[in-house]
């Protein structure tokens, strides 16, 4: 404490300038250089460099015990351009090797993994319910190039025909659907296919063979064409992607990666000409094997993945647990549905729901299964609730364990009236039993 009162009253003593004694290296500039430092200071000074009241008393009390000499004045300075030097000494900045700073795209990612998940909330934390489609990746997925065509198939411009007659004609020709729809076939003309279907087609061609006296004919699909389609919203990898005309809305999510930790997995809607043309879920696919949405695309098709409005986390004792995006079960009890029900170890008379309210508080909230089938109006679930289902007590409630020297030891079936002959017979006992002593232990003493 003795050090810092010094110095103030050498800066003091400084600023006011009065003793003709003091060095002529000393300004008051080198009095603020320690006012900038040391804020305490400023009790005693004033901001244009004066004594305070307080200082003056403190000049005064430091005179009646002695004066300040030059030599105490050269020494506080000393001191003070000793701290400056240290103020004043600028680390280098750690900057790292360039194999070493991260790539943007990677530091984009590992932000959004910091993300807080309502999954987190269970140990090991749960998977989105639906990602499994997608974990493979494309690499395993097989092109509808390489598959048969569909009869439904629609022809268009690029694609190619192959038609083989036989008999009075033995030919092959491969045939390009030209832009204006048409194809030329040799011996018969020009003939408009655009826009049939591949069952269509080939009924088209073999009624245009009649005209040819003795000769049969076979009609099959070439190469497809490729159409560029647009994948956006909350996807892992959105942009255009040229697919082939038998691709579906779930093939170009497959080749997006499919819907981000954010995506919906049940609102995919597949655009036209500015229009929603249908609305996919993949939980009618998973869940129901239906992919009656799954609607083939055109050039472009606009597939467009929304965030998910309603998600809880479901975990515990249940068949699958994981995070779900609600649509129309959003009743606790639907909820457990989808997570296909409670496990026969799930103990029903405690279902915990973990809830945010308004964004200011957290509560939990207890029931059970039977009373909720019981509520005339069904419990509704809300964004962000996390669902926990607990295991029974692992411990059997009507059982008695037999332990020691005997044969068969072990847990046995509890009844009233139970006597311990009834599970320790003279043949369980091994030799060398010593039948003074045996000791029973009772955790639930009878009533009295």
């Amino acid at each position: 404490m003795r050090k810092p009162i010094f110095l103030l009253i050498v800066i003091l003593s400084l600023i006011l300038a009065a003793n003709p004694a003091f060095p002529r290296d000393v300004s008051p500039a080198d009095a603020q250089k320690y006012l900038k430092t040391h804020p305490e200071a400023k009790k005693y000074v004033s901001p244009e460099g004066k004594p305070t009241s307080e200082g003056e008393k403190l000049l005064k009390t430091r005179q009646k015990e002695g004066a300040i000499t030059p030599a105490e004045v050269k020494e506080g300075l000393e001191k003070l351009k000793e701290k400056e030097k240290v103020q004043e000494v600028v680390l280098p900045e750690k900057t790292l090797p360039p194999e070493e700073v991260a790539p943007l795209e990677e530091v984009k990612e590992e932000a959004e993994l910091s993300k807080p998940k309502i999954s987190s909330a269970f140990p090991g934390g749960l998977r989105v319910f639906g990602q499994q489609l997608f974990s493979a990746g494309p690499a395993s997925f097989t092109p509808p190039s390489n598959m048969p065509v569909s009869t439904d198939y629609i022809i268009g411009p690029d694609d190619n025909i192959v038609v083989q007659l036989w008999g009075r004609i033995n030919e092959q020709y491969t045939l390009t659907v030209q832009r204006d729809g048409s194809i030329q076939l040799p011996q018969i003309g020009t003939i408009q296919v655009a826009g049939l279907t591949y069952k269509q087609l080939q009924e088209l061609i073999k009624r245009e063979a009649e005209s040819i006296t003795g000769v049969n004919v076979n009609v099959t699909m070439g190469k497809l064409r490729s159409i560029t389609i647009f994948v956006v919203g909350s996807v892992k990898k959105s942009g255009a992607y040229t697919v082939s005309a038998f691709d579906t809305i779930l093939n170009a999510l497959i080749y997006a990666r499919g819907p981000d930790t954010l995506g919906s997995m049940r609102n995919i809607q597949l655009r036209r000409r500015n229009k929603i043309i249908t609305t996919f879920d993949l939980y009618d696919l998973i869940l129901k094997g239906d992919n009656s949405k799954d609607m083939r695309l055109e050039p472009g098709d606009i597939i467009f993945v929304p965030k998910a409005e309603t998600v809880v986390a479901i975990g515990g004792d249940v068949k699958v647990p994981a995070v779900y995006e609600l649509k129309k079960e959003k009743s606790l009890l639907n909820a457990l549905k989808l997570a296909g029900g409670i496990k026969p170890s799930a103990y029903s008379e405690q279902i915990q729901i973990q809830r945010y309210l308004e964004n200011r508080e957290r509560i939990i909230l207890d029931m059970s299964l039977d009373g909720l089938k019981k509520e005339k109006r069904p419990f509704t679930l809300q964004d962000g609730d996390v669902v926990r289902i607990f295991p029974v007590i692992k411990e059997d409630t009507n059982a008695v364990y037999l332990f020691g020297n005997v044969t068969r030891p072990g847990k046995y079936e509890y009844s009233s009236e139970m006597r311990i002959s009834d599970i320790i017979k003279a043949e369980d006992l091994n030799p060398e039993t010593y039948f003074p002593y045996a000791l029973i232990k009772r955790y639930n003493p009878p009533e009295m």
